[in-house]
């Protein structure tokens, strides 16, 4: 495999910006260029027993990155948080 050029690494980046990866499948993704709010995207997924492996991509060219990440348990989510 030929090694990329330094755009192409670049153009890359920008086709996805942000993902969310839970044991090795891919739960969220987008292209979006806004700041890290939270709650600003929900993302419902079900935990196995045990170990679980969660893989952040975030991708913000210059700008400050970072995030939020919020754990809720299934009655929290029905009670409305």
């Amino acid at each position: 495999m030929p090694a990329r050029t330094g755009q192409e690494y670049l153009e890359g980046l920008r086709q996805r910006q942000r993902e969310i990866w839970l044991n090795g499948e891919q739960v969220y993704s987008t292209r979006a260029h806004d700041a890290a709010v939270p709650d600003k995207a929900r993302v419902k997924v079900k935990l196995k027993k045990g170990v679980n492996t969660l893989l952040l991509k975030i991708v913000n060219g210059s700008n400050p990155h970072g995030f939020y990440l919020t754990l809720l348990s299934e009655q929290e989510l029905k009670a409305g948080r």
